[in-house]
């Protein structure tokens, strides 16, 4: 926040996004499963992805001398229009998960993870995939 706060120009503002509190909830409920079968391959491992709550981004701007800010999650439905694209999603989105693992078990390991999140949200009436996203939206101008 430093590095904003210091590059914006008093009256200046700032549109900040990124996955809030709740992001993707589903996903990381069927990669827990998923990856019991994959253990030995993930010791020690800490996910990257860290999704904040309103309360910690106000908090944190309360730190600045902000003349005013708006901070809001916001619920977005990600649609993947079959299994195939859901899969890509994954392969391209959640690599630090298939990067622990040697590159002849990924392909297995997305499979898992597929069907492991369809047991938890099935396909649509149009065979399409859905996922609950949650976006952090964070307005902010210096004063």
């Amino acid at each position: 926040m430093d590095g904003i706060y210091n590059a914006l120009k008093s009256g200046g503002k700032v549109l900040l996004q990124m996955g809030g509190y709740g992001n993707a909830k589903d996903i990381f409920k069927a990669l827990d499963v998923t990856i019991k079968k994959y253990e030995d391959y993930f010791n020690n491992f800490e996910s990257p992805y860290t999704f904040h709550t309103e309360e910690f981004y106000k908090k944190l701007l309360n730190q600045y001398r902000f003349k005013d800010y708006d901070v809001k999650l916001v619920k977005k439905d990600m649609i993947h229009k079959d299994i195939d694209a859901f899969k890509g999603w994954l392969r391209t989105t959640w690599f630090p998960y298939t990067d622990q693992l040697p590159e002849n078990l990924r392909e297995e390991f997305l499979d898992d993870l597929v069907q492991n999140y369809l047991k938890l949200v099935p396909l649509d009436s149009s065979n399409r995939v859905h996922i609950d996203m949650v976006r952090l939206e964070v307005m902010v101008e210096k004063e």
